[in-house]
């Protein structure tokens, strides 16, 4: 059915989205605060995954298998890809659906600009090799 595929392509993309924007979160503070240890002092992040044991490497695709397998039949069969009942911060409280139609695209193109930019983030580093900042 190809209704379907459409929605297992905008799930993909949401959630795609929803990543970049979180790693570029991530990439730009870790310039600035770390972990204490000595592995974590790495603010190259291409060297930073050298610099952390397996271990912590095991935790973290563990931590993203169990997200994944949790929310995996909501995301991809709701009949609308954002609504995972997820939503701590009230933000689709009280408002009409042209509202949460608006905020729906914003999402989406703020999704499709931080994938967009961990892409320059990617060739920034690999290039020149030094921090953002």
């Amino acid at each position: 059915d190809q209704l379907a595929d459409l929605k297992y392509v905008r799930a993909a993309e949401l959630k795609h989205g929803r990543v970049a924007m979180l790693a570029f979160l991530g990439w730009v503070v870790q310039q600035f605060i770390q972990l204490p240890g000595e592995m974590h002092t790495q603010i190259n992040p291409f060297k930073a995954i050298g610099a952390v044991p397996l271990a912590a490497h095991a935790q973290i695709l563990g931590f993203c298998a169990i997200i994944e397998l949790a929310s995996i039949e909501d995301l991809y069969t709701a009949e609308k890809p954002w609504d995972l009942g997820f939503d701590p911060m009230n933000f689709s409280k009280n408002k009409t659906p042209e509202q949460m139609e608006k905020l729906e695209l914003q999402e989406l193109k703020n999704g499709r600009l931080a994938m967009i930019a961990m892409i320059g983030l990617f060739t920034q580093t690999a290039i020149f090799g030094n921090p953002l900042f």
